[in-house]
This record gives structure tokens, C-alpha cells and sequence, in this order.
């Protein structure tokens, strides 16, 4: 096979959307450590790698996204969750030949220990599988643009890719530039294809095929960082360093941009410090998430989210605040403060509503 033929040209390719929701029952005894999951699937043991999340010893949430691109469904998919140790919790596995097309599964996945007898808790999953380009058009990720074949995730025109190179003269354009990244690519869609902008000589910027330009950089990079253009469904303004991971390629989304109820900036009090920080607030169908901003890039987590389910709002008269309320969940109280007394009962209003209605089909179940 020509190197720069793509497979696609010689295979037909399936496609996988998975979302990585949480763990629950894990026995990680006393300790409070941040695990994370590998996920290998494809042809030649494509891996994402969820980004390290801290445990309270019991349960663990994630909530990022996969798309993987499969040239032999035969293979089973694996999860293997480990700790800060890298010191492995369970394992468990998926096959893809009990998936109907273009079905969306809800899946619990039993976490086994090879010197345990019973599992080790359970990872909880959504995946949709594909079985053509056409129909992974239109599956539940498609919003985040085309998959690719060499990246577990999907990138639109727009996203950037940022490259941080092993050689000699990048690495003395990091120390004059103070930068982790030696030269950034930018993706856009062509004929259906993935394709990136590259400055690559001296003439000035190349367009090359995205899958053949990663394989080939991949001989010689330490790390490929991925930003997305498009952040709860909106274009954002400027891009957000976050720490790069060596040959790891996340992706963080929380949900769809279509069941978000109402969003915007609010303060609220710290948990441990009690002091007041500003940030933006998403409300969605059945939770209440609040980010440092609404900035954000590719592996951009919430810095906490509020299940609404058996919750209550309840005004705070005697706060210091003005304008505060408080968010009483079944897993603590939030103290928030709008910025005027029309936001406070607009917000309490709509928390309200998706509180009442999120109890209400808990209690259905």
C-alpha cells in the first residue's frame, strides 16, 4: 500500500462515539487518589486517555468523549483504570458485535482485578456505533465535526493542533518563544477529508492530508496538543494552555449544546475556604456545572457540577451578598450571588424547574 493512500481508499471504516461518563463502587480503600482510564479500540490499539480525576475512594466522573475509527470490528473494546500510581484498579471490556447500528447504548461495564475474585467496581459508558461515513455524520458527537484516524476524537474546521518537536531548532524556538509548542496547524474539512494549514517552508504554509501529516510527525514529536474552535457550541475568542500530555489526546465535553437550560457568570462560595469566586454557570437538564470561564479548550473540565435531582433553591436573605441564594443538593449547599435581583430570580427560577422535573423522572425510574 502507497504510504500516502489513505485506508479509506482500501477498507470501508466504522465508526465509534463513546462518552466516558464516571465510575462507581470502587474499593480503593482509604485513599484519595485521581484515576483515569485507557480506552484502546481500532486496528492498531488507537488509545484515549481520560484526563486524572480525584476519587473520593468510591465514585469518580469524567465525562469526556471518544470517537474511534475502526478497520476491523472484530476487535473487543478494553478499559483499564488506574490510579496516580499507575497502579491498576480493574479492567473490563466491550464488544462491538453486541452494538446495533446507529443505536444508543447505555452501558455498565464490570471492573475486574486479575487477584480478585469479584469486581471492582463498574465504569459507566455511551457509545453509538456507525457502520458508514454517512451515518457517523449525523451520530450523537457529530457536532464536534469529522473523526480522524490516527486521534480518538473528532476536530472541525477551525481547531488547532499544536506540535512540540524532540529536534534541535524547535527546541531553541520554545526558549526564545517561553512556549511548550514549537509551531501550531490549523484544521479545516475538504471534500470530506481532514486536512490542516502548516508552515512548513520557507515559502510559506502547506496543506496537507490531517491523518498522514499526524502519522508522520508522530516519528519525531514528544506531544501534539488538540484546541477546539467551538466551546458549548459557540466560537470562542482566544485559545487556553492547559498542561500538554505526551502522546495523549483528550477531549472534554460535558454535554449537548442543545440541552442547556441557561448560562452566564455568577459568584459563588468556596466549599473548604469559604472565600467568593466568580464563575460561568451552565445549567442543563438535569445539572448545574460551573467552569473558571467560559473560555475553554480541548481538555477543559468543570470545576464542579450539582446534580438536580432531589435539590431545592432556597433564597439567603441573611447573607452577606446581595442577591444570593443557595443550591441545596443531596451532596452539599452551594451559596451563589447573581449580579442584580432580576439574574437571582431568573436563575432560581430555572434550577427550580430542572430540580422538580429531574425528581420527578428519578422517581419514574
Amino acid at each position: 500500500m502507497c504510504e500516502s493512500t489513505p485506508r479509506s481508499a482500501l477498507y470501508t471504516p466504522h465508526y465509534l462515539d463513546l462518552i466516558l461518563i464516571g465510575a462507581r463502587n470502587l474499593d480503593l480503600g482509604d485513599r484519595i487518589t485521581e484515576v483515569y482510564v485507557v480506552i484502546s479500540c481500532g486496528w492498531e490499539l488507537q488509545e484515549f486517555v481520560s484526563s486524572p480525576v480525584k476519587s473520593d475512594g468510591i465514585e469518580v466522573g469524567w465525562n469526556e468523549d471518544a470517537t474511534f475509527t475502526l478497520w476491523d470490528t472484530t476487535n473487543d473494546i478494553t478499559f483499564d483504570v488506574y490510579d496516580s500510581r499507575t497502579q491498576l484498579i480493574g479492567a473490563g471490556s466491550l464488544s462491538l458485535g453486541i452494538l446495533d447500528d446507529e443505536v444508543i447504548h447505555y452501558i455498565d461495564i464490570s471492573l475486574k482485578v486479575p487477584d480478585r475474585a469479584f469486581p471492582n467496581g463498574h465504569l459507566s459508558i455511551v457509545v453509538q456505533y456507525t457502520s458508514s461515513f454517512e451515518k457517523m455524520k449525523t451520530s450523537m458527537l457529530s457536532y464536534l465535526g469529522l473523526p480522524s484516524e490516527m486521534l480518538p476524537c473528532r476536530m472541525a474546521t477551525g481547531d488547532i493542533l499544536l506540535f512540540d518537536n524532540s529536534e534541535l531548532m524547535p527546541h531553541i524556538t520554545k526558549l526564545f518563544t517561553l512556549s511548550a509548542w514549537d509551531h501550531v496547524a490549523m484544521v479545516v474539512e475538504k471534500e470530506h477529508y481532514l486536512c490542516i494549514f502548516e508552515v512548513t517552508h520557507p515559502e510559506g504554509v502547506g496543506l496537507y492530508n490531517l491523518d498522514r501529516r499526524i502519522e508522520y510527525s508522530r516519528r519525531f514529536c514528544n506531544k501534539i496538543g488538540v484546541r477546539r474552535l467551538c466551546y458549548f457550541g459557540r466560537p470562542i475568542e482566544r485559545f487556553v494552555s492547559n498542561r500538554p500530555q505526551k502522546n495523549k489526546f483528550r477531549t472534554s465535553n460535558y454535554f449537548q449544546h442543545s440541552d442547556v437550560k441557561k448560562e452566564g457568570y455568577m459568584t459563588k462560595e468556596g466549599q473548604i475556604r469559604k472565600n467568593w469566586k466568580r464563575r460561568y454557570f451552565v445549567l442543563t437538564g438535569s445539572s448545574l456545572f460551573y467552569f473558571r470561564s467560559y473560555l475553554g479548550g480541548a481538555a477543559v473540565k468543570p470545576k464542579g457540577v450539582i446534580p438536580l435531582a432531589g435539590a431545592s433553591v432556597l433564597p439567603t436573605p441573611a447573607s452577606p451578598k446581595p442577591h444570593a441564594f443557595c443550591v441545596q443538593s443531596t451532596q452539599r449547599c452551594l451559596n451563589i450571588f447573581a449580579d442584580s435581583d432580576e439574574q437571582m430570580h431568573e436563575w432560581m427560577e430555572a434550577i427550580s424547574a430542572v430540580a422538580r422535573s429531574s425528581t420527578e423522572q428519578a422517581e419514574d425510574r
